[in-house]
Parts: structure tokens; sequence; C-alpha cells
């Protein structure tokens, strides 16, 4: 079993400053990929658009990825996309989301260290959950493979 003090801690810092005042204080933030917010086109729209534009998600030039995601997928995908999450969407919200709080809060019942979940894409973000900790030393563990890779990167 591996225990919090084995996992590398990572310094949350934004525009080049740490966030924080304590150094000692640590904390585990739960990272998944995430989801749209609603099930509006617009919001699918915007988490494609998010998702679709890490270079770890389309490994293609950034122009590329751009025009591909502007003239093709864009203009028609959100709103099949919006269909196809409105038929497996909670009334608590989207399923990978209920489903990651309710994992956290799981996971919460078992450590004493505050334990937050952020979603890679889309909200809550990565930056405003590492910021609402207000601690130095947050040892992110991902969920799925691909938070893992693009979890400190910023996305397009």
């Amino acid at each position: 079993m591996i225990s919090i003090d084995d996992l590398p801690p990572v310094e949350v810092v934004a525009e080049g400053r740490s966030l924080c005042m304590n150094h000692t204080k640590r904390a585990v933030l739960l990272v998944n990929l995430g989801s749209p917010d609603s099930t509006s086109v617009e919001d699918v729209r915007r988490y494609l658009n998010q998702f679709l534009m890490d270079p770890c998600v389309l490994d293609l030039p950034w122009l590329a990825r751009r025009l591909l995601l502007s003239l093709f997928i864009l203009p028609t995908r959100p709103a099949k996309s919006a269909q196809a999450y409105a038929s497996i969407w909670f009334d608590e919200g989207a399923p990978l989301k209920v489903i990651s709080e309710r994992f956290r809060q799981q996971v919460a019942c078992h450590t004493e260290l505050p334990l937050g979940l952020a979603m890679r894409y889309a909200n809550p973000s990565n930056w405003r959950i590492s910021k609402r900790f207000c601690c130095c030393r947050s040892t992110p563990i991902t969920l799925c493979r691909q938070s893992r890779l693009a979890f400190w990167k910023p996305s397009g």
C-alpha cells in the first residue's frame, strides 16, 4: 500500500508565485477528465473545444487542430454530443462528475488530509480547486491516463 508521503508533492503555483502561506500542509487532489457543465449545445461546444484543443488529445500542430475543430467538428458535433449526454445525464449532473464526487467522498472517509476533486477539462477546474486548497504541497492523483498526461499542461 502506498502512503501519501510516498507520492511526490506538487507545488501549486500561479503566475510564478506560490498560492499558499503554510508550506507544511498537505492535500490530495483527485483529477478526472471532465464533462460539459450541462447538456446544452453551448456547454458541450465549450467542453469539446477545450478538450480537443489539448495537444495531448489531438497530436497535431496548433493551427491544424484549430482548423479541424473550427471547420469540421465544432459546427456539427456539439449538437449530436449534447443529445448523447442528455440520454445518460444524472439528475445531479454529469455522470463522470457525480460518480467521481461519490468516489471522493468514500476516499475522504479514510484520510484526514484535505481531499479535492478536479476535472482537467471544464469544471471544477484543477486550477480553481488547487487555489481553494491553499496549501503548497498538493498531491494530484489522476483517475485516468489522459488527465495524468495533461494535468499540469495548459490547454490550447
